[in-house]
Parts: C-alpha cells; structure tokens; sequence
C-alpha cells in the first residue's frame, strides 16, 4: 500500500509541497475532499505516472516520492522500473482509452475464455523467451542510457565553456553535436596552433572596425646619383690664372670671390676707400673663371638637393601610419617592420650627412682634386642598405595594410571565418579529449544490439498475441461493459458490440452511438475502467485504485449508481487500496458515511474504529505571489460533521465574520462560497426555473444597492471561464466583509428562524 505521498515539487499547482506528520498516513480506504480546479486531477496524475511509467509530458520537471507500507521508496527519478501496481481513473483515462472526438471505437476488454492446454504451454514458455529477452534488452538499454548520460552531460559542460570563451550568446549542446557531425571526418586539419588561435581570438573579439589605411609610396632618393654627383664635384679640376695668395688662403680665396661681386663697376675698395689698382679686376677674372663659378653652383646645387632629400624622409617617416590605426593582430609586424624601416631612413640620413664634409672641403679648396670612395665608405660602413632592401620592407608594410584594408572590407565575414576557426578548432579538440568517437561507436553498437533485440521480442510478442486471441474471447468483455450499463441506466438502451476485427463498438437503441452527453460519456468511461479491473492483465487484490471526481457536475444524476458500484467492486477485501477524490459534496457524504459506517466491517470492527481503516483529507489553494499553490491537509471537521454542504458554506461564512482578518485564503474562496450558499438558500425558497439568479436575490435582498453589491462579488469573483495557474482574482478584504455581513444581515431580518436554526447547527 502507498503510507504517504513524502513530498510533490513543480507539478502544477503543487510548488513544493511536503508530507507533514499531522496529515497521518494513507490507510486502507482514502477520501479527499476538494472544490474545482484546487489540483484533484494533478494529484491524481502523480498517482497516474507510477501506472505509466512515464512522467506526465506536461510537466517533465517535476519531482516526487511515495513511500510504500514496507518502507521502500518509489519516485521520479526512476520512474520507468518501479513496480508499484496501480490504477487509475481520471479525465486523461476518459480521454485516452476511449477518445469519444476522434474514433467511433472503444479498445476492448479481453476476458479469460476456456484453457487450451497445449497452446497455455506454448504461451508460458513464450512469454519466459519474452521475459528473458526484454531483461537483456532492459540491460542494454540501461548502459547505453548511462553512456548517454555521460556524453550528454560532457557535451553540455563544454559548451556551456565554449559559449563563454568565446562569447557566443546562443551556443548550446545540440549547436555543438552539429559541429561535431560536420568535422567528424576531418577534425584533425581543424587543430590551430598557439599563435593562430591567439590570432583568430583576437579577430574574433574584435569589435572595433578600423579605418583603411592609405598604401605607402616610397619616395625616389636617388641616393646613388647624389654620390655620383658629389664625387664627380670633388674631383674636378678647374682651369685658371690661379693668384697664389689666394690659393693657398681657401677663407681668403672664398671672401674675395663673395667681395668681387661687389666691385663691379667700382673704383675704389667699399671696404677701405682705398684705390682699387687699375689691373686688379682683370687679374681676379682671371682666377675665378667660370668654371670654377659651375663648381660652385654644383656644390650649392648637390647640397640644397642632399637637404631637400632630408625633407622628403622626414616627410616619409612623419606620414607613416601609427600601430594603433592596425588591427590588433597586425600591430607587433608592423612595429618590426617600421623599426626596420626607420633604421634604413637613418641609414640614408648618414649617408647623405657622409658626402656633405666632402662638398665642403671643395668649396674651401677647389683647386685641389680628391676621390671620396675611401671616405664615404669609411663613414657609411655599418649602415650601408640597399635601396632594394628598402623597396622590399615598403612592400612588406603595404602587404600588412592590404591585410588591414581587407579586413576592414569584409569585417564581419572576417569576423565570422575567425570564430567559425574557433569553433572547429574547439569542437576537434573535444572530440580528441573526450575520445568521442569511440564512445560513440560504443552506444552505436549497443544500439544495434537493442534493434536486434527489439527483432526478437516484437517476432515473440506477435506469436504471443495470436496465441492469446485464441485463449481470450472478446464478447466476454463486452458483455460485463453491458450488464454494467444495463445495472447504471437502468435499461439497454446503451450497449456494446463486439465487430468481427475484435473492436468495441457503442450503439444507443441498436445504432451508432452519436452525440452524447457529457453524464453519458462519464458514466460509460467509469464502468469501462471499473470493468478493466476484472481483465486477465489486473490482479486486483494487489492493485492500488485511484479515482479521480467519478462525478461531474454534469451527471448529478448517476451519483447513486457510481456510488452503488465503488460500494459493490472496490472494498479493502477486493483490493489492496482505494483513494478517492470528488468535488461533489453529495457523493463526498455518501462516501463518508460508507467509509465510516461499512469499511471497518470488512476487518470485523465497528464505526468508532473507522479511524484505523480509513483516512480523510482536503486539498487546500492558496495564494503565493501570483501563483495558485495547492497543499493536502486533514479534512476539516466542518466537512467531516456536516452531511450538508449548505451548512458548512454557512460555517465558513460565520468564520469569516467573525474574523475578517484571518487568512488570505479566505478572500479567494469567499466570493465562490457565499454564491454557492444564496444558490441553495434562494432555489428553495423560489424553484422557479423561469427567474435567474439575479431576479431571485430580490427575497433576500430588496434594495438595488444591496443586492447589486452582492451580485458584483459574487459573481465577478466565483467564476472563471479560463483556469489559469497565472490568474488569481483576490478581492478586497474590506468588500468581502461588507458583502457576508449584508448576507447575514438581510437573512436574520428576512428569515430569523432559518437564520438561528443554522447557527444551531453549527455550534
């Protein structure tokens, strides 16, 4: 038997709810009481996914536990080899096993027919073959799902590190399985090295976008022809009538030159004042012919061209592009590529600075003939570039930015290339690390095992079926479906048929059943689950049987009959266990009073001792934030003492004004009690069924204002028409209370003596 329901997590209206020591256990019969939508059909469901095996596919997250009377625990998390046998009746079960909207059929009811002792032998050695193989099937089925696990897990964990590293916002496991199948086969040319995973990590982080960057455009030094030229000057010789003192006074012979041009024309020394001899022009014309003035302007010329070849690498080195205009991963090359450079720009420097002595010394000695080779070399040895290799460090910079330029062309294919890279790279690796191929082929194997299997139990199972449709007799199962509607409707008018091909088929006055009634359809599903406990598959004695609300508000009129047939098949002598839940407070009273009165009889005890056969509980909805949370707790002794549901929605009433403060639950229930108790207490009074509720508050409620206050709450707050786990409509405190004190007000004044007779009743 199940003892108690040790706790319910996240299944619907049950958030967290823990069995407590002041519910007692479950005993041999159980009775919850509960309104509408307060979570009957979800408990029942908890009950329903040890009878499945599945957890219910509505709420795959939730955890739960029984604990059985011999102490061992079944729960959630191994849900699918638990053995607890149990049955359930439920609104799934209606809509499941006989699908009134879809199919004009109903799944049959095989009862045992007559022994064929030959073919029972072949069946039960069958059925061991079949046993055999789905324990070895159950075996494998078990380590590849272990296997699974561990692969499912470690897939997970690394990309859950992956998404992180490399900041992909939506990067999952089935992203990564993806990337697996599509390397699976060249995984190993996916490996990068250190420094071009740094590289593509780089330009995949990377969300600055870089401006281009002009091309460079090396300037023509033309360093060759200068010492060409220079050398050239310096070792000319200049034809004159050479003035001895000023040939061997260079200072003496440069003043004159510069002082000749200003006598022109002059007679006397602008120096002095003295008399200029009358031979003294012609004999310095002489000595500065015009060849020696061509040297002169060549010696000027080289030099101004030497200073504006130091403008033009100055300008060269000042309109070099800064690393930071690079990307990231460009910026380190292109450094040592322009430190390169600068040094060669210096080395051009050092050699235009080298012939500039030589210029001079000409100038200040330009009778005299030298050859600067030696010097120049001397002075231009440790930095002597070649004007390719300047060519080629200028290409190599313009090859950085190409590179720069085309990323920022194509960033974001750029971008995406690098992180594709990445990923690749990381998805080969995980598959090296965790040796994923391998494990694969395992579970590979292991699936083929299972298929194999699978073979042999679906050729054992098919020879099992035919063997059992010779051993079963179908009409034997629709007739016990008939004499329990014949017993129910109180006549045959509803039937089953059984079709050649075995399928049940429902007929009203000997055809197709069409369009029935909700009363109708609730009645048949109750008697079909009441029946399949008597077939071949259920061992009833050993069954636990959940029924969930066999009652609808839409068939009030089959109370007696469901009752009579719970009351007939279902005791603690025909089963192990019986839990039921209803919302109708009718049938709760028929049950408690059987529970009370006949349960202890099957264990040869009277009424006092029901208590140790029988438990009572209520399933209480509160209010949590926005959410409706649903807790099972004792049943409230107003529900256990009062057989009526109209004194006890009085009860709650008067607790409610004697204590408006009191819980927050109240608030939600109020409205829905107070509507429910003026529906009983005005249909009495005025049966009519031509007036509405509305028309008929006016017994108690002769005032406008009063009564449309009343009607406002009780109405607005007491109906629903969409159940919604994240809808609660909580009214005011204050409203409430006004609303049940004028209840109460107006029904001492209109009808005192009923009035008192209640609160008789409930003291």
């Amino acid at each position: 038997m199940i003892k108690k329901i040790k706790y319910i997590k996240d299944f619907g209206v049950f958030k967290d709810f823990i069995w407590n020591a002041n519910l007692g256990e479950f005993k041999n019969f159980n009775l919850i009481y509960a309104w509408n939508y307060s979570g009957k059909t979800t408990l029942s469901r908890v009950f329903r996914s040890f009878e499945t095996r599945k957890i219910h596919e509505d709420f795959s997250t939730a955890q739960y536990e029984l604990e059985l009377s011999d102490g061992s625990i079944v729960d959630s998390n191994n849900i699918a080899n638990q053995s607890l046998n149990i049955r359930v009746f439920n609104t799934d079960f209606v809509s499941r096993q006989l699908k009134w909207e879809t199919s004009d059929s109903i799944e049959p009811i095989f009862i045992l027919g007559e022994e064929n002792i030959e073919l029972q032998k072949q069946l039960e050695q069958l059925r061991k073959e079949s046993a055999d193989l789905n324990r070895d099937y159950q075996v494998n089925l078990n380590q590849r799902n272990e296997k699974s696990e561990i692969i499912d897990k470690t897939i997970r964990s690394r990309a859950q590190a992956m998404k992180k590293e490399l900041q992909l916002l939506d990067y999952n496991k089935t992203k990564l399985e993806n990337g697996i199948n599509s390397i699976k086969d060249t995984y190993m040319t996916q490996i990068l090295t250190d420094a071009n995973y740094q590289n593509d990590l780089q330009i995949s982080l990377d969300n600055n976008k870089k401006e281009l960057i002009q091309e460079l455009l090396l300037p023509d030094f033309r360093i060759d022809l200068l010492y060409s030229n220079v050398n050239e000057i310096i070792r000319r010789k200049v034809i004159s009538n050479v003035i001895k003192k000023l040939e061997e006074n260079p200072k003496l012979n440069d003043w004159v030159r510069v002082g000749k041009e200003l006598h022109i024309s002059e007679d006397t020394c602008q120096f002095c004042g003295n008399k200029l001899p009358a031979d003294l022009m012609d004999k310095l014309e002489h000595h500065f012919t015009n060849d020696l003035e061509k040297l002169f302007r060549d010696i000027e010329s080289s030099e101004s061209t030497i200073a504006q070849t130091y403008r033009l690498i100055d300008d060269f080195s000042d309109n070099l592009p800064h690393p930071t205009e690079f990307y990231n991963d460009y910026q380190l090359t292109f450094v040592e590529l322009k430190n390169k450079l600068d040094h060669m720009l210096r080395t051009i420097r050092d050699q235009l600075e080298a012939l500039l002595p030589s210029l001079n010394n000409k100038k200040i000695n330009p009778f005299q003939t030298v050859n600067i080779e030696t010097d120049y070399a001397a002075a231009t040895s440790t930095v002597t570039p070649h004007i390719n290799d300047l060519e080629g460090v200028v290409q190599e910079i313009n090859g950085i930015i190409k590179k720069h330029n085309r990323r920022t062309n194509e960033f974001e294919n750029v971008k995406k290339n690098a992180k594709l890279r990445l990923l690749n790279h990381h998805i080969a690796q995980f598959i090296i690390d965790f040796d994923y191929l391998d494990k694969m082929n395992e579970i590979n194997e292991i699936n083929n095992t299972l298929f194999s299997l699978k073979t042999k139990i679906d050729k054992v199972d098919n020879t099992i079926k035919g063997i059992e449709a010779q051993l079963l007799d179908a009409k034997k199962g629709a007739k016990k479906v008939n004499e329990y509607l014949n017993t129910f409707f109180q006549s045959n008018r509803l039937l089953i048929d059984v079709q050649e091909d075995g399928r049940f088929i429902l007929k009203r006055n000997g055809k197709i059943a069409k369009n029935l009634s909700e009363g109708e359809k609730s009645a048949i599903s109750f008697i079909y689950f009441i029946t399949q406990l008597e077939n071949r598959d259920t061992n009833l004695k050993e069954t636990v049987v959940v029924i969930d609300d066999p009652i609808s508000s839409l068939d009030h009129n089959h109370i007696y009959s469901v009752f009579a047939i719970i009351k007939a098949k279902l005791n603690p002598k025909s089963c192990k266990q019986i839990i039921i839940s209803t919302h109708n407070s009718e049938f709760f009273n028929l049950m408690k009073d059987l529970s009370i009165s006949d349960i202890p009889r099957f264990f040869g005890k009277g009424e006092k001792d029901h208590e140790k056969f029988v438990s009572f509980y209520f399933i209480e909805r509160k209010l949590s934030g926005d959410e409706i949370i649903s807790t099972i707790v004792p049943l409230p002794q107003e529900l256990k003492n009062y057989k009526s549901e109209y004194v006890f929605l009085f009860s709650i009433l008067k607790k409610f004004v004697s204590d408006p403060s009191s819980e927050i639950s109240y608030r939600a229930i109020i409205p829905n009690v107070a509507r429910r108790f003026l529906e009983a207490y005005l249909n009495f009074r005025n049966p009519s069924s031509k007036q509405g509720f509305i028309q008929k508050m006016s017994i108690l409620f002769p005032e406008d204002t009063d009564r449309f206050l009343v009607y406002k709450v009780t109405n607005e707050y007491s109906h629903n028409d969409q159940v919604n786990n994240r809808t609660f409509y909580l009214p005011e405190i204050e409203e409430c209370n006004q609303v049940v004190a004028l209840i109460f007000k107006c029904l001492e004044e209109k009808d005192k003596l009923h009035f008192d007779a209640l609160l008789d009743n409930i003291t």
